[in-house]
């Protein structure tokens, strides 16, 4: 079934499937980029961090919000929308999915999520735009505020953000 054709059927079920899935693909979609993403031979960065649960990535994503804002960018949130998927495909983790993002046009962007991870961490991805300088004091300033309160790592090239146990002890 094509997008044209649930679009013209219509049908309550689909749309509702359509509505949750459409956000879940732009947010993946986001984080493929943010982790995979080359620009000028270069690969977009991602950290990851032990945090406390939902109050801690509740500030993050204002953090990012906070970024967007200054930085020109469109702010996300995406974690209810990723939630709900994983409900309704019967994979869901047992705790509630936290994901918020800010990007824009030029490829510029950043997000954090907790998805495929535990309740107690957090990867932070970002993408570069067409201003490497930009990006990098994005980079830089970003990471510099997390770790005033978190003991930030980063993520490996080879594979991308992975369970820690480091963070289960919380």
């Amino acid at each position: 079934m094509t997008l044209l054709s649930i679009l013209l059927a219509g049908t309550s079920a689909d749309m509702k499937s359509l509505m949750i899935k459409v956000p879940m693909i732009l947010m993946l979609g986001f984080l493929t980029l943010a982790t995979f993403a080359c620009k000028v031979g270069v690969r977009s960065k991602m950290v990851q961090l032990c945090i406390n649960g939902e109050e801690d990535m509740e500030n993050i994503g204002y953090m990012i919000k906070e970024t967007a804002s200054l930085s020109g960018m469109k702010f996300y949130e995406n974690g209810p929308y990723n939630d709900e998927a994983a409900r309704s495909q019967g994979r869901h983790p047992g705790y509630k999915l936290l994901g918020y993002s800010a990007s824009r046009s030029d490829g510029l962007g950043i997000s954090v999520t907790n998805s495929g991870l535990s309740a107690h961490e957090a990867m932070v991805g970002f993408s570069r735009g067409s201003d490497p300088e930009e990006f990098q004091d994005m980079f830089d300033g970003f990471v510099r505020s997390l770790n005033l309160r978190w003991q930030v790592r980063d993520v490996p090239e080879e594979h991308g953000a992975l369970k820690s146990p480091q963070c289960n002890t919380r």
